[in-house]
């Protein structure tokens, strides 16, 4: 269950296209998953043995194909149904508990397994501890549940934000890790041991895994105080040797390829220690393969380069892979993958990737992170380029450092790197001959006014005897002007002196003006703060004189829906999915504005009193239950803060549409 993250389902494997590229492995296309034979048992026997495993390995590695494709499908052979979680991370969303337990129910439901009902408002703890928990898969053997949390570092980069959601999170998973008694339930039991009743309190019949990046291990020992089991089990996922990556290869496209080819493909990608130079100007000959036993491979890069290379072989219309295919496709698949993962950055983040992160020479190089953000990179960019598998971080002496993922990158970036420098210095080149020209152009203008000089200086004397006739004139004129201009200066400065006047004037009126809409504005912000808190605190009294207030809203209109889910309440009584939202049309135009509507649900059997809707939902709120009040108090807010929030009552039973 990929909570929240919802993009497009990449296409399915088949044997004319055996590689995902930058995708994960599914399991639907296990059978093209080929390398990691040794990994998958190693991790089975991790999760057969501790109630808890972690699994972990820097980006890039293949931590979620290994699962999906490797795991997944070996455990369903004995007895256990997995179940995977990448959880939402956002303050809209349920909370995680929530998540895990939907995810758990809705696997259920796929694989057709026979399980109890799910109980509205139980937590998965109650849920899995539940006397009558038993799993059954649709050929009638029992089966274990295996909840995966993938992607587990994002709790501690998008769960910055949600810090006390996250802390509670890390209880209920201690609880579930630990098989202990969450403190709630315990507190009940001890004032009331028949709340006990219907669970068998030290049964453990499920199993956890979770699953990150390497660079955030020390995130997670923050941790291993409440959750001491995630100390005891941890698989280290390391990059692939080159007989797997040749079984990566080969054992996915036999029928396309011979060995010595597949050889090749895995001796390009290698690139272990060597120059992109010397490898282009002396390419292994056909049938050898990597000499050196010690070389590692990213298996993201070479499931990339082959998805690559296997599209040039479709588009040419081959039915086979060849030598000369791979020649004349090696780096211009390269090229064209660090070419997408730069298109969107701006020119200093891209000048950083190839002036820092590789030599002068071409090889490897790495850049502290906190020199690189956010100064030269986001934050965000940087996630990115991790995720596209271009970069990535490790901690070397406690500082985390940037670089390339590969070798195999460093030639592609070289060549941007010197184009990028041709073009500088071919705009440097430029602006010099444009500065040469212009200090030409100054020096003509500067010979042109010289040989001039001299005539003016002739004309200038027979100007003298022109002016000394005509100043006396001018002189007499110019004062008759001066004249003129001082009663102008008189009546203007008059003027000006009057403009300032009535100017304070009407400056005075409009600060008593905005004082005025100052004070009505507070006025407005109170008045929908306290029916805010009056709502929110379920103050009974209060709402009733809002709603007989200047702030009741008798506009927006509002219905209800209910949708039977097929099961009944210990009580008899059919449980329904009701959904609570505003009538279309009903309101206002600016629609956009309304940040948030809050319903209050009057009544003793809701555990949780208040639901919010916004935008997003459509203002449409759900719950579970078997009944509908007569009174709903609905709180609208607005996106601006200066417009107070309205309150409106609804009978939820007289508008009931069932469907």
């Amino acid at each position: 269950m990929d909570t929240g993250h919802n993009h497009p389902a990449p296409p399915p494997l088949v044997s004319e296209r055996p590689w995902p590229g930058l995708d994960a492995f599914d399991e639907a296309g296990a059978d093209f998953f080929h390398g990691r034979d040794r990994e998958t048992a190693a991790l089975a026997r991790c999760v057969e043995d501790s109630p808890l495993t972690v699994l972990f390995g820097r980006s890039g590695l293949g931590k979620t194909s290994l699962l999906k494709a490797g795991l997944f499908p070996r455990l369903r052979k004995r007895g256990y149904l997995p179940v995977l979680v990448r959880l939402d991370i956002r303050p809209e969303a349920p909370a995680f508990d929530e998540q895990l337990g939907a995810a758990l129910f809705a696997e259920i439901r796929q694989r057709e397994a026979d399980a109890p009902t799910a109980v509205p408002g139980e937590s998965l703890w109650q849920t899995l501890h539940r006397s009558d928990f038993e799993l059954w898969s649709s050929q009638n053997y029992p089966l274990t549940p295996l909840i995966v949390i993938d992607q587990f570092e994002e709790l501690f980069t998008l769960g910055r934000a949600l810090g006390e959601t996250v802390d509670r999170f890390r209880l209920t998973l201690g609880d579930l890790a630990e098989n202990r008694i969450p403190e709630q339930l315990a507190r009940r039991l001890q004032d009331d041991p028949r709340a006990a009743e219907g669970l068998d309190l030290r049964s453990r019949r499920y199993k956890l895994l979770i699953s990150l990046r390497e660079d955030f291990l020390a995130e997670l020992e923050s941790w291993c105080t409440a959750i001491p089991t995630l100390t005891r089990m941890r698989y280290r996922l390391l990059p692939m040797s080159a007989a797997q990556a040749f079984d990566a290869v080969y054992g996915s496209a036999a029928s396309l390829m011979d060995e010595s080819l597949a050889r090749r493909i895995v001796s390009f990608v290698a690139a272990e220690r060597q120059t992109q130079d010397a490898a282009a100007a002396n390419p292994p000959p056909v049938g050898t393969g990597t000499d050196d036993p010690t070389a590692t491979i990213e298996p993201a890069l070479l499931s990339l380069f082959c998805r690559g290379l296997n599209e040039r072989r479709l588009k040419a219309g081959n039915a086979r892979f060849d030598a000369t295919l791979l020649d004349s496709a090696k780096q211009g698949i390269i090229a064209d993958y660090y070419a997408s993962c730069v298109s969107d950055l701006p020119e200093k983040a891209c000048r950083f990737i190839e002036g820092e992160l590789i030599t002068e020479k071409g090889y490897r190089n790495n850049f502290a992170r906190e020199d690189a953000v956010p100064s030269i990179l986001s934050a965000e960019q940087l996630e990115k380029l991790v995720a596209l598998r271009l970069l990535r971080v490790e901690t070397r002496l406690g500082v985390q450092r940037i670089e390339l993922t590969h070798d195999l990158l460093t030639r592609v970036v070289r060549e941007h790197r010197d184009r990028r420098r041709a073009e500088d210095e071919k705009a440097e080149i430029a602006k010099r001959a444009e500065t040469a020209r212009q200090a030409e152009e100054l020096r003509r203008l500067q010979a042109e006014a010289r040989a001039g000089r001299r005539f003016r200086i002739l004309a200038g004397a027979l100007a003298l005897s022109l002016v000394a006739a005509v100043w006396q004139g001018w002189t007499a004129l110019k004062q008759r002007e001066i004249a003129v201009e001082a009663r102008k200066l008189a009546v203007a400065q008059r003027e000006t002196a009057e403009n300032a006047a009535n100017e304070a004037a009407r400056a005075q009126a409009e600060e008593a003006r905005q004082r005025k809409l100052a004070e009505q504005r507070l006025e407005h912000i109170v008045a929908g703060l306290r029916l805010k808190q009056a709502v929110l605190s379920g103050d009974s009294a209060r709402i009733a004189q809002y709603l007989d207030s200047d702030l009741a809203e008798t506009r927006v209109k509002f219905g209800a829906s209910a949708r039977y889910l097929n099961y009944r309440n210990p009580a008899g009584q059919k449980v329904y999915e009701f959904s609570l939202y505003p009538e279309a049309g009903t309101l206002p135009k600016d629609k956009a504005s309304v940040g948030l509507v809050t319903y209050w649900m009057n009544h003793p059997t809701f555990k949780n009193s208040l639901l919010t809707a916004g935008p997003q939902q459509s203002f449409t709120a759900r719950y579970t239950g078997w009944g509908c009040l007569h009174t709903v108090i609905a709180l609208i807010e607005y996106v601006d803060p200066d417009k107070p929030p309205r309150i409106a009552s609804f009978d939820m039973c007289d508008h009931m549409r069932t469907e």
